[in-house]
């Protein structure tokens, strides 16, 4: 409604890692190109519970790792922009009698000309995180789970490390989000994350799921 502060919560946003990852976009140029991985085995996930009675792992309940990992989706939009096309592949493995997408692969088309790559599962036994921004002057790379940021210049050049052991408390990124959002109720400016970009990032979503599916 007119007049009031609304954020939908992305918390990878918050990061200190996605932060430093954004500051040196302008070193990489216009980006060309982003690859962004996600996986982890979902078991794991919430050890204290059955993972088959969680949300993630029923349909009707919004599950399945396209809605689940949905800040991958998110933080894509918010560096390459909005997208013009969607394609993706999805497919549920078996391995976890699950009756939602385990594995899924989406490549968006962005109106900048960028193209992005975003793969997710919930099979990995090894956490996985990371963003690679891949552009005419440089690459970065933001490895999420190993808590490092890069930037590769010179090709067969060392990359110089920007930040590491980043975001070891990872607590500080949802009180981050909450100072944000509380800052802008009292300041009566935009949230970071508004309904608008929160519709876009959902319709991508939907899309990938509505059109990826087994043939």
């Amino acid at each position: 409604a007119a007049g009031r502060c609304v954020m939908v919560g992305c918390n990878l946003r918050f990061t200190r890692g996605f932060a430093l990852l954004c500051d040196h976009l302008g070193e990489v140029g216009p980006p060309a190109a982003l690859l962004v991985d996600f996986g982890w085995w979902l078991p794991a996930w919430r050890p204290e519970q059955d993972y088959r009675v969680s949300y993630s792992a029923q349909r009707r309940l919004g599950g399945g790792i396209i809605l689940d990992a949905i800040h991958e989706i998110d933080y894509t939009l918010s560096i390459a922009g909005p997208v013009d096309d969607v394609a993706s592949r999805w497919s549920t493995s078996g391995a976890l009698d699950l009756d939602v997408e385990d594995i899924a692969d989406l490549t968006l088309r962005h109106r900048s000309g960028a193209q992005s790559h975003i793969h997710l599962d919930y099979l990995r036994r090894i956490y996985t995180r990371s963003c690679t921004v891949v552009g005419p002057a440089a690459t970065l790379h933001w490895d999420s789970a190993q808590g490092r940021v890069e930037l590769a210049g010179e090709p067969g050049a060392p990359p110089a490390v920007l930040g590491e052991s980043l975001d070891e408390d990872r607590n500080a990124q949802y009180v981050d989000e909450m100072r944000h959002f509380l800052g802008c109720v009292a300041a009566r400016t935009a949230p970071r994350n508004g309904i608008a970009e929160a519709a876009a990032t959902t319709a991508v979503a939907l899309t990938a799921l509505e059109t990826g599916g087994p043939r």
